[in-house]
């Protein structure tokens, strides 16, 4: 096996092989030169792509086998509709299998064992049935095309009497090295066995499908055939005939003479199949057919092994004849303007694309992949028809021009690029805003004026595709408007996304309308003007007009340089709206070196927590038993059923270390990236940190930090408003008991935001209050988990937190033992507080001398008491020296 002929990756694949029948898919692998059992793996499929596939090689080309789930239109086009979106370069795909044809065409016999070859197909079953007769729907939008000119011209060449005795004599060769094949089913059934009855004579109803021998037809009605008589001999395997034509499809079985006849007459088809119409549409295709009955009441299997057999081998020397476009993006291709295009002017594309697919969650990246601009125009028609039966139909035709302008960009892509796989990261996009906006009619006319707008200013490409094949200068323009849209779209679907989109909608579209929106639309507009004028300049004056590089690169220049201004003055605008909502939050609004009130009253906050978690750090593990209490595990669990409660409330006496367990339980949350986590710690003898307007401050600053996307929907209230400040509102987080203005309103307000959050998102905020336990607090949190804090929750971190400490008071000469029994008593009588510990162990150390020390350590003296230990601290302590 030679690995050269393996492509990389699945758009490496540009023929497709589809197959109704194992049978038919063992004949087509059979005829492969390669079979790459191993593949699977290599390449893969794309999400949601339920196609069972083979791999390998027929001449120069890398082809992928398809074997359908059943036989049909419908499991066709499924089928199809997975290869496409997993094969996104497939240029050729072949519908290989057999068939059932008419006897006689109007140039000459057909026998089994020939092979048709589509011209274009026929639906025999699209129509309405009307009490006389059924009608089959034949209008434009209801026949299926021809192929495209790539087909056209093999089809044009084939019908040479030289190139298709050529093709005849390269099927037989084909076909005598498939027979051979040790895998192969098929073998030759003899001229004896092709057998063709009077039209008149039919089995009845209902019988199985069986050989004709074993029902005894009267073989005196037989049709003469001037092809059979002419065989030399019945077991010499024929030179198979090739015809081309009108293929008819259906989704039931052809088992009458008569019907067959009929449709022959009014529809001039050949030959009877029943995949065609599922596939026929998606590719460019070619339905490659071996005959093995009459399609009449004698049908029967025996001839069907060999008709595929036939067809493989025709199908072979197709791909044998069929020449693949260059690829521009393989080095070495001698189309040296479309190398570079590859390597220069989609370098612009690439990044757009590279960011834009970053930016996307991976369930979303993988909605859009299998979004194409057929996904798009179904759901605009069931849009449609939800507007039309609740009677508030928009104008969807201002999409019109954006879609027909994008999806030739998409053409052009795929003729230069040899995909247009990219093209979902447009049309995904497209389908996903306008499910978002569908109901509400603000947020639908909004988008649909916007997309009304791009799509006046994308460029009209019309008739001028083939000149972006050759102009470097044109692939790049083109590459910076699709890199355009791309952004239009990541700016976009960040502002019809949440919760509370339509609180927040119309400031953050009039701040992108005014700025980024509008940048956008005049740079495609700058595009357009570029690239229609040198469009029409090239088509009217071919081998006169050029395309000059230094005014491509000029023209990108400018406009990239435009964008990237407009960009800073944005930013420079935000920032200072950015400043003024700050100031407005921390009181400080028209106060000079009001950046610096903010920054400060920010700051304050951050500045507790580092310090409490620096004290932590000289005791590691100090607090982390919290995180592994029932009550706590669950209200930190990000998985909502797993939370019994969104607000927690932890009490306990003065000293127990409250804050350090908050400190423990904030880390925590701020460890984990997908979730946003505001603190505030209150301190009652400080004015500015002991008012719910204070704990508001210090959490909506730290909001408006990490949430800058929301400035412009905060600036837009703060100046409908009228308050030059924030002063009255409240709210809260540790040491609620040391609020005292306002207590009971500040956690009234959470409780409301909770409430409120629980009908949309249930768990999605969660609120931690911890105090002293106080009714005034536990009668306005009825509905909160509470955990009270007892003795043994700290009792070991305070005997970690002693004998940790209890080398201090190593100078003073005291032997081990007495140390440790000291160290014992402190943490008995702390009886669970953190603080009682702390001011005794400080107390001890400042002790001057060894009797003294003594002295403070008899059961008499010491503390038993916090408010002891707070005066023993406070009158032990030595006076400064001068």
């Amino acid at each position: 096996m030679d690995e050269r002929h393996r492509p990389l990756r699945r758009n490496g694949f540009e023929v497709a092989i589809i197959c109704a029948l194992p049978l038919e898919a063992n004949a087509v692998l059979c005829s492969l030169d390669e079979i790459w059992h191993d593949a699977h793996n290599t390449y893969g499929r794309a999400v949601g792509d339920d196609n069972a596939y083979d791999y390998g090689r027929s001449g120069g080309h890398s082809v992928v086998v398809v074997t359908l789930p059943g036989m049909g239109k419908v499991p066709a086009s499924t089928a199809a509709s997975y290869l496409r979106m997993s094969f996104s370069s497939i240029k050729l795909v072949l519908l290989v299998g057999v068939c059932g044809a008419v006897p006689r065409t109007d140039r000459t016999e057909i026998i089994l064992g020939d092979v048709v070859i589509s011209q274009s197909i026929v639906e025999l079953d699209r129509g309405r049935q009307y009490p006389n007769g059924f009608k089959r729907k034949d209008t434009i939008l209801d026949s299926h095309g021809r192929p495209n000119e790539d087909i056209l011209g093999l089809l044009q060449r084939w019908k040479a009497t030289l190139h298709l005795k050529n093709l005849q004599k390269k099927t037989t060769e084909n076909l005598k090295t498939l027979l051979q094949h040790p895998d192969s089913e098929a073998r030759y059934p003899g001229a004896t066995e092709d057998k063709l009855f009077e039209r008149d004579l039919q089995y009845s109803s209902g019988t199985r499908l069986t050989a004709c021998d074993e029902l005894q037809c009267d073989e005196s009605k037989l049709v003469p055939r001037t092809r059979l008589r002419e065989r030399d001999t019945d077991g010499e395997i024929p030179t198979p005939l090739i015809h081309f034509g009108l293929i008819g499809t259906a989704d039931t079985v052809q088992k009458s003479a008569a019907h067959r006849d009929k449709h022959a007459e009014s529809e001039g088809v050949i030959a009877f199949e029943m995949e065609g119409a599922g596939v026929w549409n998606k590719f460019n295709c070619l339905i490659i057919k071996g005959v093995c009955d009459y399609a009449d009441s004698h049908k029967n299997k025996n001839w069907q092994n060999y008709a595929a057999a036939v067809a493989a081998s025709v199908a072979k020397e197709i791909l044998g004849q069929y020449v693949s476009h260059d690829q521009p993006s393989q080095p070495g291709t001698p189309n040296d303007s479309s190398g570079y295009f590859t390597q220069h002017s989609m370098i612009s594309r690439g990044r757009a694309t590279k960011r834009f697919r970053e930016g996307l969650a991976k369930e979303q990246l993988d909605t859009f992949k299998a979004t194409d601009l057929r996904a798009l125009k179904k759901e605009l028609k069931k849009i449609q028809d939800e507007q039309e039966q609740s009677h508030s139909l928009r104008n969807l035709r201002r999409l019109e021009r954006f879609i027909q302008a994008t999806e030739q960009i998409g053409t052009v892509l795929e003729d230069i690029l040899g995909t247009s796989e990219e093209m979902c990261l447009v049309w995904g996009p497209v389908k996903a805003l306008l499910q978002v906006a569908k109901g509400n009619v603000d947020l639908f006319d909004t988008l649909l004026e916007a997309y009304e707008y791009i799509g006046s200013e994308l460029p009209n490409l019309g008739v001028y595709r083939e000149l972006f094949k050759h102009h470097v200068g044109l692939q790049r323009i083109l590459a910076r408007v699709f890199a355009l849209i791309l952004e239009f779209h990541e700016n976009t679907l960040r502002l019809y996304s949440g919760r509370a989109l339509r609180t927040v909608f119309r400031p953050l579209w009039k701040d992108f309308e005014t700025t980024l929106f509008d940048v956008i639309v005049r740079e495609t507009g700058s595009h357009r003007i570029m690239i229609e004028d040198k469009t029409m300049a090239l088509y009217s004056h071919p081998g006169h007009c050029t395309m000059d590089a230094q005014e491509v690169r000029d023209h990108l220049e400018s406009t990239s340089n435009n964008m990237r201004l407009s960009k800073q003055e944005h930013q420079k605008a935000r920032e200072k709206m950015y400043d003024e909502v700050r100031c407005w939050i921390a009181g400080a609004a028209g106060v000079s070196g009001v950046e610096d009130v903010a920054d400060v009253v920010g700051a304050e906050t951050e500045s507790d927590h580092n310090n409490i978690c620096r004290d932590r750090g000289f005791y590691p593990g100090s607090g982390s038993w919290i995180l592994e209490n029932e009550k706590v595990k669950k209200w930190l669990s990000p998985e909502p059923e797993q939370s019994s409660n969104s607000m927690l409330w932890i009490n306990g006496r003065p000293g127990t270390g409250k804050t350090y367990l908050a400190s423990v339980v904030i880390e925590t949350c701020l460890e984990d990236s997908s979730s946003v986590t505001c603190y505030f710690y209150c301190k009652e003898k400080v004015k500015s940190r002991n008012s719910a307007i204070a704990v508001l401050r210090g959490i909506l600053l730290q909001l408006a930090r990490q949430h800058r996307e929301l400035i412009p929907y905060c600036y837009a209230k703060i100046k409908s408003s009228g308050s030059l400040m924030l002063s009255d509102l409240s709210t809260a987080n540790d040491g609620v008991d040391e609020c005292e203005e306002q207590r009971k309103d500040l956690i009234d307000i959470f409780r409301i935001l909770v409430r409120k959050n629980e009908i949309y998102a249930k768990g999605k905020l969660r609120v931690l209050f911890l105090s002293r336990p106080m009714n005034e607090v536990k009668n306005a949190l009825p509905e909160a988990e509470m955990l009270a804090l007892e003795p043994d929750h700290n009792r070991q971190d305070i005997q970690k937190y002693c004998e940790r400490r209890k080398r201090e008071f190593q100078k003073f000469g005291f032997d081990n033992e007495y140390l440790k029994d000291v160290v014992q008593i402190i943490c008995t009588r702390a009886d669970g507080m953190f603080l009682f510990a702390k001011l005794v162990m400080n107390n001890l150390k400042e002790q001057p001398t060894r009797e003294d020390f003594r002295i403070e350590t008899t059961a008499a003296i010491l503390p038993s008491e916090i408010d002891q230990a707070c005066v023993a601290s406070f009158y032990q302590r030595p006076l400064p020296s001068h």
